[in-house]
C-alpha cells in the first residue's frame, strides 16, 4: 500500500472520528429532548448512550432508536429537560395507531391494545400478576426493580398474518413470510412493545394451544419488565442466557403464584425440566453457557438445549443462592452495548457475585435437578 493510500485511509478515519465525537457536542446523556437528523431523516428523544459508532435516543412513548453518528447532518436541543407522554396520551397516540379495528385498554402500568370487537379480556390482570410476583422475588432478596417511566405497551394481534407483518414492521423478521408460526410472540427492546397473537383468532383454544399461549404472554412479559425495571438494559448489554434463564424460570404459574408452595419442585417449568433431562451436558457446559455465548448467536447449538440449561442454572442459583443472584443481575442491568462483552469479562463478574465459576457449580446443581 503507497503512502498516498495510506494517508488518505489514515484521513477518513480520522474524519470518522470525529464526526462520531463531534455531533453530539458534548450534549449530556438523559436529560435533554435533542434532534438528530440523519439519512432517515430527524428522530426526536432524550441521549440515553453514545459510543464512537452510534447514539441511542428514547422517544417520548419509550421506544429506542440507534442513530449512527456517522450519517448524522444536524443536531439541535428541543428542550432542556426531557419528559415521557402521560398515560392518557400515549393511549390516544397508540388508538389513532391502531385505527378502528384497534382498542387500547388501561390498567395501573400497561396499555393493552387488543381487536375492537373482542372483549378486554383479562390481560391487563394478568401482566399486573406477572409484574407483582418477579418484581416481588427481587425485592424479598434485596435489589427493589426501578418504576416504569413509560406505559409497558402490549399487542395482541387477532391473528398469525396481523402478527408476522408487526413482527417484520418492529425488525423481529426480516419480512412477514419469514416468521415462523412456532413463534407465538417476542418483546422487543427497540420499541419496548410486547407482541402476541391469540390462537384460533380469539376463538375456543384447546388447552396445549392456551397453555402456549399463557406461556408466551408471561415469557415475553418477564423480558419487557426485566428491561424496564432496571434488571437488563435496553441497549444490548445484557447476557442472553441472563435473559432468557430469567424468562424460562418465571414463565412457570407456579413460580409467580403468591398462594402456591415454594419447594422448588412445585416451583419447576415442566417443559423446560424435561428439555434438560433429555438432553446431554458435557463437563463445562455451565462455563460454556456463562462464559462462550457472547451475544445473540446460537448458530450450531439446538436452541432446546441452551433454553433449558439457562433456565436450569437460573432456577438452581434463584433457589440456592438467591440474594447473590439478584444483586448479580442487579449488575448485568447497569451493563450497555459500550460494556466489553467477553469471556474475561463475563467470568469476572460472575466470580465476583458468586466466589465461583459456574464449572464448579456442576456436582451440586446435578443433586438439585435430581430433586426436582
Amino acid at each position: 500500500m503507497s503512502v498516498a493510500v495510506k494517508l488518505a485511509f489514515f484521513l477518513a478515519a480520522l474524519a470518522a472520528a470525529l464526526c462520531s465525537s463531534t455531533a453530539l457536542g458534548a450534549e449530556p446523556v438523559g436529560r435533554s429532548l435533542i434532534e438528530l437528523t440523519g439519512p432517515d431523516g430527524p428522530v426526536q428523544g432524550r441521549l440515553e448512550l453514545r459510543t464512537n459508532a452510534a447514539a441511542w435516543l428514547t422517544t417520548d412513548v419509550g421506544a429506542m432508536h440507534a442513530v449512527p453518528l456517522a450519517g448524522v447532518t444536524a443536531h439541535r436541543r428541543v428542550a432542556d429537560r426531557f419528559a415521557p407522554l402521560a398515560t392518557h396520551t400515549a393511549a390516544a397516540r397508540l388508538r389513532s395507531e391502531c385505527g378502528p379495528d384497534g382498542a387500547v385498554f388501561a390498567s395501573r402500568r400497561y396499555l393493552v391494545v387488543r381487536h375492537a370487537a373482542r372483549t378486554p379480556g383479562t390481560f391487563g390482570a394478568k401482566l399486573e400478576r406477572t409484574y407483582a410476583a418477579a418484581t416481588g422475588w427481587f425485592a424479598r432478596h434485596g435489589v427493589r426493580p426501578t418504576e416504569p417511566e413509560f406505559p409497558l405497551i402490549a399487542v395482541v394481534h387477532p391473528d398469525f398474518d396481523s402478527f408476522a407483518e408487526a413482527a417484520a414492521a418492529d425488525g423481529a423478521a426480516p419480512s412477514a413470510r419469514s416468521v415462523p408460526r412456532a413463534l407465538k410472540g417476542y418483546y422487543s427492546p427497540t420499541s419496548n412493545r410486547l407482541s402476541v397473537w391469540e390462537p384460533r383468532g380469539g376463538a375456543t383454544p384447546s388447552p396445549l394451544e392456551q397453555e402456549a399461549f399463557e406461556s408466551t404472554l408471561i415469557h415475553e412479559a418477564v423480558h419487557q419488565i426485566a428491561f424496564n425495571t432496571g434488571l437488563h438494559h435496553r441497549t444490548g448489554g445484557t447476557p442472553r442466557w441472563v435473559a432468557e434463564g430469567l424468562a424460562t424460570a418465571l414463565e412457570a404459574p407456579a413460580f409467580l403464584s403468591a398462594s402456591g408452595s415454594v419447594k422448588p419442585a412445585d416451583r419447576a417449568n415442566p417443559g423446560r425440566l424435561r428439555d434438560f433431562r433429555r438432553r446431554p451436558h458435557a463437563e463445562g457446559y455451565l462455563d460454556t453457557l456463562v462464559f462462550g455465548e457472547i451475544g445473540d448467536d446460537l448458530s450450531g447449538r439446538d436452541p432446546l438445549t441452551f433454553y433449558s440449561e439457562a433456565w436450569a442454572f437460573t432456577f438452581f442459583l434463584m433457589h440456592t443462592r438467591g440474594d447473590r443472584y439478584a444483586r448479580y443481575l442487579r449488575s448485568v442491568g447497569d451493563l450497555t452495548a459500550a460494556s466489553n462483552d467477553d469471556p474475561a469479562t463475563r467470568r469476572a463478574a460472575f466470580v465476583q457475585a458468586f466466589g465461583t465459576t459456574p464449572g464448579r457449580l456442576e456436582g451440586e446443581m446435578a443433586r438439585f435437578v435430581a430433586s426436582l
